[in-house]
């Protein structure tokens, strides 16, 4: 991957539907698809509706992800 992209817009949250932080990038192969940073951005992406990411604790985004995942 060459750059990572914020897809946030200034009036994201006078929307109902928020777009992802994160852009994810369009994986042709399952090894792209499953890369570790492409699972990384997409466990982001899914507790980023859930917590603040940028001001969130380590051990908040931890049972964040673990209860989003677990399932």
């Amino acid at each position: 991957m060459e750059e990572l992209k914020l897809s946030a817009s200034p009036d994201s949250d006078e929307r109902q539907r928020r777009p992802p932080l994160l852009t994810l990038p369009f994986a042709r192969t399952n090894l792209v698809r499953n890369a570790p940073l492409t699972r990384a951005l997409r466990v982001l992406n899914a507790a980023a509706y859930h917590v603040d990411l940028f001001s969130c604790t380590l051990d908040e985004f931890t049972r964040i992800s673990y209860k989003k995942y677990s399932s």
